[in-house]
């Protein structure tokens, strides 16, 4: 048996994850990628002043799997637009950040990676101290 399977049922057993939880971290441990070649990734990047703070690139599937485990995404969505964004996409996400429908969620994400490279944010601004701050996520 699968190492990592039997780490899952070993939670359930030990009662510090719920069988539904496994089913959700089973699935997607087993879920196949069919995007391109596999190698599509959730890019984070935040410039200020010109200069890269931030540079965060995230294998897709490991965001698909975490987020089936979790039922939602790491991140607070509190920009609306970005909520618009992901709606438009058929990814409903409540006020907490929690995904609706999981299924819609990774047929979107698969169809962003089939269409990559792909802006999804594009902001510019300045900060506080009235230094330039750039933020774009994408999917590469």
């Amino acid at each position: 048996m699968d190492e990592r399977l039997k780490k899952i049922l070993n939670l359930v057993k030990e009662g510090k994850i719920s069988p539904q939880e496994a089913d959700n971290l089973i699935s997607a441990l087993y879920e196949k990628d069919d995007s391109k070649d596999g190698k599509c990734y959730l890019s984070v990047k935040v410039f200020k002043s010109d200069n890269k703070v931030v540079n965060i690139k995230l294998p897709i599937k490991f965001v698909k799997f975490m987020t089936k485990a979790s039922g939602k995404l790491s991140f607070d969505i509190q920009d609306d637009s970005l909520k618009d964004y992901f709606n438009s996409k058929g990814i409903k996400i409540e006020k907490d950040g929690r995904i609706v429908d999981f299924e819609s969620f990774s047929k979107a994400i698969d169809e962003l990676c089939n269409e990559r490279p792909i802006n999804i944010v594009d902001i510019d601004a300045k900060d506080e101290k009235g230094e330039n701050v750039k933020v774009k996520i994408s999917v590469e």
